[in-house]
């Protein structure tokens, strides 16, 4: 599963870049964004527990699970690079998804 996904983002890295047309495309679907959201931190946080695992005990997980990982991790940033370089829609939407993500922070802190 994990090498379609690589594969799709790879896609869709190459269809975004500098490509109004299927950034409003892929704006405009209901999904799209909370799953490359769910994406990036699921990404990061397999590549960041798997760096982790490996420094904290004497089973080092294999370089392929990180480089997979890494992969999709950066991918899906790059996604997200080309969406907002190519729509104020895009800087929109991410700039409410970042403040309603802080305000939940602090209420979950305070």
């Amino acid at each position: 599963m994990d090498g379609c996904l690589e594969y799709a983002l790879r896609v869709l890295v190459g269809l975004t870049h500098q490509s109004r047309d299927w950034n409003r495309k892929l704006l405009h679907q209901e999904y799209f964004l909370p799953f490359l959201m769910r994406t990036i931190m699921r990404s990061h946080r397999e590549y960041l527990g798997s760096v982790l695992q490996g420094q904290s005990s004497d089973h080092a997980p294999s370089s392929e699970e990180e480089n997979r990982a890494l992969d999709c991790f950066c991918l899906a940033l790059g996604i997200c690079t080309n969406l907002v370089q190519n729509s104020d829609e895009a800087r929109d939407i991410y700039q409410a998804i970042r403040k309603s993500y802080l305000s939940d922070i602090l209420l979950i802190v305070s």
